[in-house]
């Protein structure tokens, strides 16, 4: 809760007291989408990803991950992983997807802009990591008919959203649902966790 109303506390500073009315807040939506977290930690997340423009939104992450936690560009370092480890999961039989370059909800974007960030995850993925036949996951779940066409265009094997259910043999390669592990129980008979 804490870190939502300094969200906001930073919002009213920075764009003014209309910021509310400018950017507001489906807190139904944000808790179905984050149903795995409390109800604040909801709101906050769809605040961040769903509502806010993304420069807006990067400024606030950086003010508040700088305030809280330090350099954001000394923990990526330490966070993520290097071309040398992704490489070694590769060799070792993992495979590695495209998840976006910008990690923006395509839906935001233009088409256009979508198929941008699909061919520059892709070019990316290809350089670090050579061809293969890689998967994606749309960011957020976010995708339509012409973003899941323009991910086939990008070289993608297949891709996945956030519905949940089992994949069926005749599903769209691009359109695919998925186990969410969270609730991975409630997809399998009783007792067989």
């Amino acid at each position: 809760e804490g870190f939502e109303r300094e969200l906001w506390d930073w919002l009213l500073e920075k764009v003014g007291p209309e910021a509310r009315s400018r950017f507001p807040l489906d807190a139904h939506s944000a808790e179905a989408l984050y149903h795995y977290e409390t109800p604040p930690r909801a709101r906050l997340k769809y605040l961040l990803t769903m509502v806010l423009p993304s420069a807006l939104r990067i400024e606030a992450v950086h003010a508040l991950f700088e305030r809280h936690v330090g350099s954001p560009r000394r923990w990526a370092k330490e966070w993520y992983l290097g071309w040398a480890e992704l490489t070694s999961m590769q060799r070792m039989g993992h495979t590695i997807g495209g998840h976006g370059f910008l990690h923006e909800p395509y839906t935001n974007m233009s088409l256009m802009e979508a198929r941008a960030d699909l061919g520059r995850i892709a070019t990316v993925l290809r350089a670090g990591l050579g061809p293969d036949r890689r998967p994606f996951s749309y960011p957020f779940g976010r995708f339509d008919r012409d973003i899941g066409r323009a991910c086939k265009d990008a070289g993608f094997a297949e891709a996945f959203t956030t519905e949940e259910a089992w994949v069926r043999s005749r599903a769209p390669a691009h359109a695919l649902p998925r186990v969410d592990t969270i609730r991975v129980g409630s997809f399998l008979p009783e007792n067989t966790l």
